[in-house]
C-alpha cells in the first residue's frame, strides 16, 4: 500500500521543488562497514550473510519514512513498505535482477530470498521485465555489497 503526499501541504515542497531539476536529483552514499560481528552471528545462526546483512539494511529503509518515498505519476507517495532488489546467480554465470519481498522475521525474510534466488538461477539475461513494475517504478531498494 501507499499513501500519496499532499503536495501542497508538504514540508519537504521546496526542497522537491528544487532538486526536481537537477538532471539526477538523488544521490548514493559508499561508506566501509565493519560487518564482522554481523558475520560471526551469521555462521553462528546459519543464516546466509548475505540475507542477513539485506535484511538489516531493509529494516533500517523500512524504518525511515523519509526512504520510503517515491515519485509516482508526479505526485509523491509514501510506500507502507520497501522491498529489495540485488542482482543474484543466474545459469548463464551472469546475474539477473530479483524482486525480495520484505518480511520483518528475519527466518522469514531468508526463506523468501531463498525462493527468489532458486527462481533466478534459471533465468537467462538480466530478467528486468518479469518484475519492472514493483523493482524499477515502485517499492524497491537496491542494495550493493562490495568486500573489501
Amino acid at each position: 500500500m501507499k499513501k500519496v503526499i499532499d503536495f501542497e501541504n508538504w514540508n519537504r515542497k521546496e526542497h522537491f521543488e528544487w532538486f526536481k531539476t537537477f538532471d539526477e536529483p538523488f544521490f548514493g552514499i559508499v561508506s566501509e562497514v565493519d560487518c564482522s560481528i554481523a558475520y560471526e552471528k551469521s555462521k553462528k545462526e546459519n543464516i546466509s550473510f548475505f540475507h542477513n546483512y539485506l535484511h538489516k539494511s531493509l529494516v533500517a529503509v523500512n524504518l525511515i519514512k523519509e526512504f520510503r518515498y517515491r515519485i509516482e505519476d508526479n505526485n509523491i507517495v509514501c510506500f507502507d513498505k520497501i522491498h529489495a532488489s540485488a542482482t543474484l546467480n543466474n545459469m548463464d554465470n551472469l546475474y539477473s535482477m530479483s524482486f525480495i519481498e520484505y518480511h520483518k522475521n528475519l527466518i522469514e525474510f531468508s526463506k523468501t530470498v531463498k525462493i527468489e534466488e532458486d527462481r533466478v538461477k534459471n533465468l537467462k539475461g538480466l530478467g528486468v521485465f518479469s518484475y519492472y513494475e514493483q523493482v524499477y517504478l515502485g517499492s524497491c531498494f537496491f542494495v550493493c555489497l562490495w568486500v573489501s
